[in-house]
């Protein structure tokens, strides 16, 4: 073996084992669940809302604690040294019923439980957000795309044709209209990549990714986004975290009544203590000191029905269960017919957006056997670039189709609750 070829081959390998990690190394385009998640670790309100059952934890424990005893002291002194004095001190302590603190704890527990679904509509939102800036940017990203395909055509034509319109084979007429034409393409191509960068900035802003780490590449494939069956159904609605606060809303409207109800009476009070009193002697009629043991209590007053003291308290309550029962099946059936909507406008889109992909293409087919022709002199350059404008504006007219359907498909998926799944809180 030479001593050309043996360095050859060793820098070969050298070559190969370089590249090899390198295209291993070379990363994945985000995903669009990748994106909400990535919007969910970041946001702020997301982290402050996990922090929510610590708070309903410390008003549960508050609500199981007993009153602290109270001490109570009392005397009385006389003005001379013959007169009676007396001393007494003692301890009271509040004996609130148990109904009441399992009702006081039950309701300060709502407290938390609402934390996840308070979190779950966050996440919900934020989904939205995310997934709008994602079909929008599919479809400016797939617009940019073409403006470029269209400028380099038109770009090619002209500068085919320079040498034919320098030695006066083509018309100025047809000239110039070819060079408004390069013209117009090249503003529609700054134009569509001027919205293309703003939305991808709005994505970075939602994402809040660091401003020194570039935005990976994303996943954003229109056709495959065009092609996604939708549900047959409602069966979403029942499960979406507003519904489920509105219901929890309703379960801790009841649980206010019912406490409010359980203190409609005192609580009980008891006291024990010890009182010195000094006095005259019957018998030897000096003044001597006597010690005596009290016990008290306090029993609540009974209520007769319909006159307790929180009365007005507890019709406050019953109005609050009543409205907020009327705001659940208000906002029940708000959410299945807007659902309703955005299924029956997605469903009359997707069918005639395929469609019309379809005649797009065959129109980029069609446009494709217009050159050969004008090489041929069979056709004008000014009739080669009509046509080409032509599949521009069809072109042009499918995207923005797209642009609806996946608008009202944004909606649906929103109305559904359709996010990925969530972190435990």
């Amino acid at each position: 073996m030479s001593l050309r070829f043996s360095l050859f081959l060793a820098a070969l390998v050298s070559t190969t084992a370089h590249a090899v990690p390198s295209a291993l190394s070379t990363p994945r385009a985000l995903t669009l669940d990748e994106a909400i998640h990535h919007a969910w670790a970041r946001d702020p309100q997301v982290a402050a809302l996990a922090l929510a059952p610590q708070l309903a934890q410390a008003r549960e424990l508050q609500a199981g604690l007993r009153p602290a005893p109270r001490l109570e002291a009392n005397t009385a002194l006389g003005l001379d040294d013959k007169s009676e004095w007396a001393l007494g001190l003692g301890l009271s302590q509040s004996l609130p019923r148990r109904e009441r603190v399992a009702l006081a704890r039950a309701y300060a527990r709502l407290g938390g439980e609402a934390a996840p679904i308070t979190l779950a509509l966050r996440r919900t939102q934020l989904a939205d957000k995310v997934r709008r800036l994602w079909y929008a940017l599919a479809v400016q990203d797939a617009r940019a795309t073409l403006t470029e395909q269209m400028f380099a055509a038109n770009r090619a034509l002209a500068d085919g044709l320079v040498e034919r319109h320098a030695a006066g084979e083509i018309a100025e007429s047809d000239w110039l209209f070819l060079k408004l034409e390069l013209g117009r393409s090249a503003q529609a191509q700054a134009l569509a990549k001027a919205e293309r960068d703003a939305t991808r900035a709005q994505l970075r802003a939602r994402l809040r990714w660091p401003a020194a780490e570039p935005l990976p590449a994303l996943q954003l494939a229109l056709n495959p986004l065009l092609e996604v069956t939708l549900p047959e159904g409602n069966a979403g609605v029942a499960s979406l975290p507003s519904l489920t606060l509105a219901e929890h809303e309703v379960a801790k409207a009841r649980a206010a009544l019912d406490l409010a109800r359980s203190e409609s009476r005192e609580d009980w009070t008891v006291g024990a203590g010890v009182e010195v009193e000094r006095r005259a002697n019957d018998a030897s009629g000096r003044l001597s000191s006597e010690p005596r043991l009290t016990l008290s209590t306090s029993a609540p007053w009974p209520v007769r029905s319909g006159r307790a003291p929180n009365r007005g308290v507890i019709a406050e309550r019953e109005a609050a269960l009543r409205i907020a029962q009327a705001e659940l099946d208000a906002l029940r059936d708000e959410l299945a017919a807007e659902a309703h909507a955005a299924l029956a406008t997605a469903r009359a889109l997707q069918p005639e957006v395929l469609r019309y992909r379809e005649f797009a293409q065959h129109a980029a087919t069609a446009q494709q056997t217009l050159s050969p022709l004008l090489a041929r002199g069979e056709i004008s350059p000014r009739e080669l670039g009509q046509a080409q404008q032509q599949h521009a504006a069809i072109e042009a007219e499918f995207l923005d189709a797209a642009a609806r359907y996946l608008e009202a498909r944004a909606t649906l998926e929103t109305a559904l609750g359709q996010i990925p799944p969530q972190p435990q809180l």
